[in-house]
């Protein structure tokens, strides 16, 4: 398990090491004002809120290395938390 907490202005650019072929979940809240762009592991960007609500990804067959990317969307302020963690894979 991987997590953090940075300030929303700072964003965050993080590369998760993580066991090839494993399930991964990410989840990233955002707390404040405004929204955040996160990007996953290069896929499509997704707008969230800094509402205090959590969005989570699933990664069903991860690469060795997890890029997250959090960036502020223009009036953003507050603090962004971010977790990486091993799931079961779904029986």
């Amino acid at each position: 398990m991987e997590s953090g907490l940075e300030r929303v202005r700072d964003g965050l650019h993080h590369r998760s090491s993580l066991v090839k072929g494993e399930a991964y979940e990410v989840s990233v809240v955002c707390v404040g004002t405004g929204s955040v762009r996160v990007v996953v592991g290069g896929g499509d960007p997704q707008a969230v809120p800094c509402d205090g609500v959590a969005v989570r990804r699933d990664v069903v067959s991860a690469p060795e290395e997890l890029p997250v990317d959090v960036t502020a969307e223009a009036g953003a302020t507050g603090m962004v938390a971010w977790q990486v963690v091993s799931v079961a894979p779904a029986s």
